[in-house]
């Protein structure tokens, strides 16, 4: 299966080229290739750092830190795509998701307390306690807190509808095919709360799902 976004992080479309499709594809190429040169240039010397460059550092110890279900570390374009993604496309749905998480911790306070054991059991393993932030292992080990992230994004998705491009010929699992080219919409929001895939509770926040 090979898709892609229909927005495109590869620069590349099938437009009429007008100028400022041409700027976009230009600027998009830019922010790539700085991307790559920030991956190949990396060399963690956080002590050393301002800390706009500690920031940098932080970003790219975790892309760094990122495999695969097989424990294999992804290949550079993937870090690449990941790194713009997390800097340029992350701002924004992060602040609405965080916005909605926070909201329904407020509403489900037991959801609260139970992420907060999570995170002080965490803590307290550590020979280090005045430690303010957690390597990527220990929030791998988090996993009410990201339970709880997944049912908020499920119940508010800070991207409700995805528009993907299929790059060769395909087929669903129920049979249709899927000529290459053609674009498939689907609403993220809606598959949230679908009764027939999350049940009768589908409108109640429960992590535990």
């Amino acid at each position: 299966m090979n898709w892609k976004s229909s927005a495109g992080i590869d620069g590349k479309s099938n437009n009429l080229n007008l100028w400022f499709e041409r700027e976009l594809r230009r600027s998009t190429r830019e922010v790539l290739e700085w991307m790559e040169h920030a991956i190949c240039k990396y060399n963690i010397d956080v002590s050393s750092q301002s800390n706009d460059k500690r920031f940098m550092s932080d970003i790219m110890l975790t892309l760094s830190a990122l495999k695969d279900d097989k424990g294999t570390p992804f290949p550079e374009i993937t870090l690449r795509d990941n790194g713009v993604g997390l800097i340029l496309g992350g701002r924004d749905t992060w602040s609405v998701a965080l916005t909605w998480f926070f909201w329904l911790l407020n509403q489900n306070p037991e959801a609260e307390e139970r992420i907060l054991e999570e995170i002080q059991g965490i803590v307290g393993e550590r020979e280090n306690h005045f430690i303010v932030e957690f390597n990527p292992h220990e929030v791998k080990r988090m996993e009410y807190l990201h339970a709880a992230l997944s049912e908020t994004l499920r119940l508010y998705p800070s991207v409700p509808v995805e528009i993907w491009k299929a790059r060769e010929e395909d087929v669903f699992p129920d049979g249709t095919i899927i000529r290459k080219g053609a674009k498939i919409f689907y609403s993220i929001y809606a598959m949230g709360r679908m009764k027939s895939v999350w049940g009768e509770d589908w409108r109640e926040f429960k992590p535990e799902r």
